[in-house]
């Protein structure tokens, strides 16, 4: 029996597009996922899909300067993929009842924050500054 340890971090309702080197969004490739970090793993799942998954030690955070400073979204590189990771629509649909879009967001830049932490300490790499 293959059982699975209980996730360091789980998060549905983040947006999903890939990007190109340099930061640009990849146009219309938008879609729903779920990110998982379990036993020593990210995976990304689009419903019960499997879009990637890869060892944290081999994952890179690419996040350019400005998505950082607007701190919603986390860049990485995985399998030779780019995906850029959205929490913007977790604010908005899965964060404690609050007032307005203000309080929306500072939860969406919370849950990036500790998704990225917890990449760090994981063992990813962040080859910008």
């Amino acid at each position: 029996m293959n059982v699975m340890a209980e996730p360091l971090f789980t998060q549905n309702y983040c947006t999903l597009v890939p990007y190109q080197a340099g930061g640009a969004l990849v146009a219309g490739r938008k879609q729903g996922c779920s990110v998982v970090i379990v036993d020593g793993e990210l995976l990304i799942l689009s419903g019960p899909d499997v879009v990637d998954r890869a060892p944290v030690a081999t994952v890179q955070i690419d996040t350019p300067a400005v998505q950082r400073k607007l701190g919603a979204s986390t860049f990485v590189r995985m399998n030779d993929h780019r995906w850029t990771i959205d929490f913007g629509r977790t604010g908005q649909l899965d964060r404690p009842p609050k007032r307005g879009p203000i309080a929306a967001m500072k939860f969406a830049r919370t849950r990036n924050r500790e998704f990225t932490d917890l990449l760090l300490r994981e063992g990813a790499s962040r080859p910008r500054g």
